[in-house]
């Protein structure tokens, strides 16, 4: 398996991760549902209450997508993992790998809920959203900031392990690329909203 083949799979799992991930939420969110709202003479259809239910449709969508671009990096000529290559190694994550991380998972989800942009730029006043609202807000920002931990372990498996100091560089660098996308501009914002900026776990490179 030659390093273009190990990086497409390892993306493949990612995305099998987000969407597991997102399932998981969502049966947590079925589970309290049927809870709360148990009652022998009414039905419920507690998933169609949850917003990672539209999430996950979503994601859905965009899994062909995701798969085509991959295949498309197929033809593209293997990276090797040392020393030498490390600046090809960036290059490759940051115009070839993050796109399709942003493209197929982040934006879309940003957009799919204008409301979501409108909050998190606070173009509205925070206090006319319904608290329906504001749960499927951060139930977006969650699915985004979990795509964004899966990118950074691909990150983390391509880059070459130097020194400490050099590999950390490395990584900075390519946040520091990423960070300038429009969907990681309006996810910056999102994380000082919810006052979790410079707290994540990939975040102390960016």
């Amino acid at each position: 398996m030659n390093i273009n083949e190990q990086i497409n799979n390892a993306l493949l799992l990612s995305f099998e991760s987000l969407s597991k991930w997102v399932q998981s939420k969502l049966d947590l969110h079925t589970a309290a549902y049927q809870a709360y709202n148990r009652s022998p003479t009414q039905y419920y259809e507690p998933r169609l209450h949850s917003p990672y239910l539209q999430i996950k449709e979503e994601l859905y969508c965009r899994k062909s997508e995701w798969e085509e671009d991959l295949a498309f990096l197929t033809f593209r000529k293997g990276v090797i993992d040392t020393a030498e290559n490390a600046s090809e190694n960036e290059r490759f994550l940051i115009e070839n790998i993050f796109p399709i991380v942003r493209d197929a998972i982040i934006q879309p989800l940003q957009y799919h809920d204008k409301g979501y942009l409108e909050y998190i730029l606070g173009t509205r006043d925070a206090c006319e959203y319904a608290q329906s609202d504001l749960d499927r807000y951060k139930c977006i920002f969650e699915t985004v900031e979990e795509s964004l931990r899966l990118y950074d372990a691909v990150v983390l498996t391509r880059l070459p392990k130097l020194s400490r100091l050099r590999n950390e560089q490395d990584i900075a660098g390519v946040w520091k690329e990423a960070g300038k996308s429009e969907g990681m501009n309006v996810h910056m914002q999102a994380l000082k909203v919810y006052g979790l900026d410079g707290t994540t776990a990939w975040q102390g490179f960016h």
